[in-house]
């Protein structure tokens, strides 16, 4: 099996990992929150599986174990005008798959950390929380928007794209933001790249 990630890129999702789309209607008032939260709902349950806060989040959609990614969030919307219709989160994570070699220094499956562990312990911790994720349509608060920072990979390093600067946070929509030496801007689309 084949999926997608960010920008047409591949992602192997073979049997045993988790690959699921979930559905969002309006209102959604912050799509770019919405890929945060789905980000933080993985990354809180591989903690809650390992029993200790190891999982890092990569923005805007990359969920890390061991400096090794586990998990791709994908967000799509349909617009009319300025109206979001609907709203698809597609969540993957490498649960008791095979790594392919080519990428296996850059991917891992938490069946190498926890080797009894099952799709559906993945399942039953995710699903549920997507449900808040759903509901919480709203901007980021200033709680959620430490707690990204607390794991986000890249938090105070400096990046050379899309912008050159160093990343300080994310903003209440989502957005990456990033200080430049032409002042603080926010990033909202694009791959980000450490320096």
């Amino acid at each position: 099996m084949a999926g997608r990630g960010r920008e047409g890129r591949h992602w192997h999702s073979p049997e045993g990992g988790v690959w699921l789309a979930v559905l969002f209607r309006p209102p959604v008032a912050a799509p770019g929150a919405v890929a945060i939260r789905a980000g933080m709902v993985v990354a809180d349950a591989v903690d809650a599986l390992l029993g200790t806060p190891r999982a890092e989040v990569k923005w805007p959609n990359d969920v890390y174990l061991d400096g090794r990614k586990l998990a791709g969030v994908l967000c799509e919307g349909r617009w009319l005008g300025e109206h979001l219709q609907w709203l698809v989160v597609g969540i993957g994570v490498n649960v008791c798959n095979p790594v392919p070699p080519e990428v296996a220094g850059r991917a891992v499956s938490l069946c190498e950390m926890l080797p009894e562990v099952r799709r559906i312990d993945v399942l039953d911790l995710v699903v549920p929380a997507l449900d808040a994720v759903a509901a919480g349509g709203e901007p980021l608060t200033e709680g959620e928007r430490a707690a990204f920072a607390a794991r986000h990979r890249l938090e105070g390093r400096a990046i050379r794209a899309p912008v050159a600067g160093r990343v300080c946070g994310v903003a209440a929509d989502g957005g990456l933001l990033v200080d430049t030496p032409a002042g603080r801007v926010t990033v909202r689309e694009g791959t980000v790249t450490p320096a």
